[in-house]
Order: structure tokens, then sequence, then C-alpha cells
């Protein structure tokens, strides 16, 4: 991981780490470009409270399967800070899902997320269809329940936010889906 570190440092591009190799991230569509800068302005956690909002350019640590990630957003309560600038204990993550990686990041990538104890909430914000897919983990037994929203708010029970569907594909609406595909 180290190694990874002071070799990302100089790229340009933005890389994820795992199972010792870089992996380039791929690029976002005009619509998961659309809804994924709505998220800071509408995830706010209490400022009374030590939890603080972290967006896509902060890596996530996952020592269990020494990998980095980059969510399109998390929230920890307050950033725990490890090689230099990620985080390693968010309590909501949000992941905006691109036909290319939906299943990866559903599947695998979850799995990953899950490992961590601090984890409560995981949020996929689809850039496809107006839908956010919420698991919320609670209870002596941890065990993950889900949530499937098209309309009205996701209500983020951790941190107590409600996520507006109107204000998060407010963009998103305005762009035709022919934007995203080759003639």
């Amino acid at each position: 991981p180290k190694e990874f570190l002071d070799w990302e440092r100089g790229q340009t591009e933005k890389w994820e780490y795992a199972d010792g190799r870089p992996l380039a991230m791929a690029g976002a569509s005009t619509r998961h470009l659309a809804v994924t800068p709505q998220l800071p302005r509408l995830v706010h956690p209490d400022r009374a409270q030590p939890c603080r909002y972290r967006d896509q350019d902060t890596k996530l640590w996952v020592a269990t399967s020494q990998r980095f990630f980059y969510p399109d957003g998390m929230i920890a309560c307050p950033p725990n800070y490890v090689f230099n600038g990620a985080i390693d204990n968010p309590t909501t993550i949000f992941e905006v899902l691109s036909p290319g990686t939906s299943s990866y990041d559903q599947g695998e990538k979850f799995g990953h997320y899950e490992s961590l104890d601090s984890v409560r909430e995981i949020v996929f914000i689809d850039s496809g269809r107006r839908e956010v897919r919420l698991f919320h983990r609670s209870g002596p037994a941890a065990e993950w329940s889900f949530r499937r929203c098209t309309d009205g708010a996701v209500n983020l029970p951790t941190t107590g936010i409600a996520l507006h569907l109107d204000d998060l594909y407010a963009e998103w609406n305005e762009i035709p889906e022919a934007l995203d595909s080759l003639p």
C-alpha cells in the first residue's frame, strides 16, 4: 500500500488499489456527473456532531482486504485519517452506479465495504434511472435491511439525513440519454 500511495502521487488519473496492484478508474458518464456533485450540497451531517462528509476525492482504506477505494461520497464520525488522507471508518458510503460498474459496486465492492465495522449504511444511487437503494445495518446481530426508493426521500437513519430524490436528480433530468452513448 505504501508503494502504491507514493506512486499515485505522481499520477494525473485516479487509481484504486487491489490485490497489490493499481486499477485505473473508468471515466464517469454525463448522468453520473450530474448526480455526484449534488451529494455534498444535500448531505449535511449535523455540525454539532463530529460527523463529516467526504467526497469522491477521498480514499477509503479497507485494511482487512488491503484495498483503497474512491467511493462517490462518505460520512465519517469523525473521519479517522490514515495513509495520506485516506479514511478507514465511514458510517455511510455513497456509490453512484454506472452501467459498466454497477455489478462490481453492488457485489464485490459491497463485500469490502461491509467488512468495515463502522459502516452502517451503503447508498447506491442509480445514474441510469431515478432509483436509490439503501442498505442499513443495525441491531445486535448487525443484519442488513434494504429499502428501494424511486420518489420522495431516502431517510438515512444513522445520521438523520433525508436525501430528497427531486434534489438529487434535478440536473440529471435535463440530460438526454443519448449523451451517454456513442452514435
